[in-house]
């Protein structure tokens, strides 16, 4: 993962709507619609960790992958049709994000490990989850965001 994460700095990526999954369990989420460079870096991860990886999940292996963000996915079977028709009466989003942050999920969707893009770094359980960490990679957008302003400024004043 660090290796990968290690090419990337900000990767792009719009929020576009909403969806669900029904099997094997329903799952509302948000609809991301992927940069060439978000389903590269996808693509890159899911073959390099094909070969040290035991997972079973079949969309850990397939190209064409549907990218999202979970809203909800635990017990919402009762509440699904009342959840769904309440997202479904909220506006429709269109918001430009960067991915700031991947991810290594263990048992139970633990996070085991994130790779930070901004500060390029891997994080580990504690450091991933902690307020300290999080901070920092707000600190180091926001200036990465300023260095880029800057530079655009000279850009288009020369």
């Amino acid at each position: 993962m660090e290796k990968v994460g290690r090419k990337y700095t900000l990767v792009p990526f719009k929020i576009k709507g909403f969806g669900y999954f029904s099997e094997p369990k329903k799952v509302i989420y948000l609809d991301i619609d992927p940069s060439p460079e978000l389903k590269e870096l996808r693509q890159e991860l899911a073959t390099r960790l094909s070969n040290i990886s035991t997972s079973s999940k079949p969309f850990d292996r397939e190209s064409e992958f549907n990218f999202h963000s979970t809203i909800a996915f635990q017990d919402i079977d009762i509440k699904f049709n009342q959840i769904w028709s309440c997202i479904k009466q909220t506006e429709k989003p269109n918001i430009s994000q960067h991915l700031l942050r991947i991810a290594i999920l263990g048992k139970g969707s633990r996070i085991l490990y994130e790779y930070d893009l901004v500060l390029g770094r891997l994080l580990n359980r504690r450091q991933a989850l902690s307020h300290y960490w999080r901070q920092r990679t707000i600190t180091g957008l926001e200036n990465y965001k300023v260095c880029i302003r800057k530079k655009d400024n000279r850009v288009s004043l020369d």
